[in-house]
């Protein structure tokens, strides 16, 4: 992923979105968005991001929300 941030912001794009599997599984419950999974340093990719001056998108399936307090969400990842 660090490499694709890498190609958007050589391509000038202002976004890269992380698509569904980086909290788990995106159909169970017990996939918890507050938390990547262990194969994604988050917070390594977020600061390569800033560093690009490329901004992140993460996918959050919508059953996540019947779990996860949406608001806590959107703050933790602002």
């Amino acid at each position: 992923m660090l490499r694709f941030v890498d190609i958007i912001a050589d391509l000038g794009l202002p976004y890269f979105m992380i698509d569904a599997g980086w909290y788990g599984l995106e159909h169970e419950r017990t996939s918890n968005p507050l938390t990547a999974i262990s194969e994604i340093d988050l917070p390594m990719l977020i600061q390569r991001a800033k560093e690009t001056n490329v901004g992140l998108w993460l996918y959050v399936k919508r059953v996540a929300f019947d779990e996860y307090d949406i608001d806590i969400l959107l703050s933790k990842y602002k």
